[in-house]
């Protein structure tokens, strides 16, 4: 996190607040359980990325390393909606 930390300390703050946003939408998926962590939350800041890595991290549900796939999750825009009665 400190890295992360000095990192954002040295960007403006209209970048800074879109840095953290989309490190925020990116996550760790657990290849054995499919367990989702997201890279902030982890001390980590991915930003301006694209492609779905495939790289060896630490799973606190499996408790070891295991295989993970670097994916963005977007949260649906407008909040979730369900069906509409149009009747």
């Amino acid at each position: 996190m400190l890295v992360r930390d000095w990192m954002l300390r040295l960007m403006p703050a209209r970048w800074r607040a879109a840095a953290e946003a989309e490190s925020r939408e990116w996550h760790l998926v657990c290849g054995r359980c499919q367990t989702a962590e997201s890279i902030w939350s982890r001390g980590g800041l991915r930003w301006k990325w694209t492609g779905r890595p495939l790289t060896r991290a630490y799973c606190h549900s499996c408790a070891e390393v295991t295989p993970h796939i670097v994916e963005r999750r977007r949260a649906p825009r407008g909040g979730a909606r369900g069906p509409t009665n149009t009747a």
